[in-house]
């Protein structure tokens, strides 16, 4: 299936597509649309039962060999497992378009995604407002478990898939858009460290630091940063 929405195109294959062949594919279009010959693209599929060795990728770190083909990528990382019921977006956009700063990328980025997602009827958005103003302590404690399901996200990509490498989850740092009066920004902040003591137990256990400011990028609410150990 293709459409297009807001001059990118979205394709959607329903068929496991192989991984060579997605590449090829990829470097065609990206050649398409440098030379303004085709649209931008964000192209939904899954492969069939494969690992990508990224950058940073040891041989000996495959402890199970010629269980699956292994195909070089230019990513960074080390492996990554692929396989059927596991969706793969594929981002195709032109960065001469946007300006050249990874932050402002990532930030347009999630943009898109939330207004792609409300273009289909999927409600997506960013916690906004100062906390004691906008938005009382319980919204905060939601915002903040939002940014506890991010950080488990990154930390799970950071380890390819595989949490059984965190050793412990050392210490968050939580930053709440609040009013000058607001004192309850540990208990906003409770929303990241809850998520992860509930999901990671006795290692999730973490120092802690919670930090009124007088705003955030983009306007949100809570901000979480966070540093974990691994084996």
């Amino acid at each position: 299936m293709v459409m297009k929405i807001k001059e990118i195109e979205y394709a959607i294959s329903r068929d496991l597509v192989n991984y060579p062949e997605s590449v090829k594919i990829m470097e065609k279009r990206i050649e398409n649309i440098s030379s303004k010959k085709k649209s931008e693209l964000i192209w939904f599929l899954e492969h069939p039962s494969i690992y990508t060795a990224g950058t940073s990728a040891d041989k000996k770190d495959l402890l199970k060999k010629n269980i699956f083909p292994v195909f070089k990528s230019s990513r960074g990382g080390e492996y990554t497992y692929h396989g059927p019921g596991q969706r793969i977006i594929y981002i195709m956009l032109d960065l001469r378009e946007r300006k050249y700063d990874i932050r402002s990328f990532v930030n347009a980025l999630e943009n898109s995604v939330m207004d792609t997602l409300n273009d289909l009827g999927v409600k997506s958005l960013l916690i906004k407002g100062k906390v004691g103003k906008e938005l009382n302590t319980e919204n905060g404690y939601e915002a903040a478990k939002r940014c506890g399901l991010s950080i488990i996200s990154q930390v799970k990509k950071a380890c390819d898939g595989d949490l059984s490498k965190i050793k412990s989850c050392v210490k968050l740092t939580g930053f709440v858009n609040s009013t000058e009066d607001f004192i309850e920004q540990p208990k906003v902040i409770n929303g990241a460290s809850d998520l992860i003591v509930s999901i990671f137990g006795d290692i999730g256990i973490h120092t802690r630091a919670a930090v009124s400011t007088n705003s955030l990028p983009l306007g949100v609410s809570v901000e979480v940063d966070a540093i974990f150990e691994l084996n």
